[in-house]
């Protein structure tokens, strides 16, 4: 993940949206960046299934990041 703004981020979430063969959805990986990443700064990460089977056959994943966000 690379900081690509002007500010330092924190608690930087990493989703990976994983496809099958045939590009349906079969399971999402996560992970939750705690520590601080400065501006122009990339870090690596490890990604964690959540409530993924064990014998999936993936054929790709859309991976997105973004910040805490809070929404009222």
């Amino acid at each position: 993940v690379t900081n690509n703004t002007v500010e330092e981020q924190s608690l930087v979430y990493v989703v990976a949206v994983v496809y099958d063969s045939n590009d349906k959805c079969v399971g999402l990986m996560f992970t939750i960046l705690p520590e601080e990443i400065q501006p122009g700064e990339t870090v690596s990460y490890e990604l964690h299934p959540f409530a993924m089977p064990d014998d999936v056959d993936a054929k790709s994943a859309e991976v997105f990041s973004y910040t805490r966000t809070i929404q009222f």
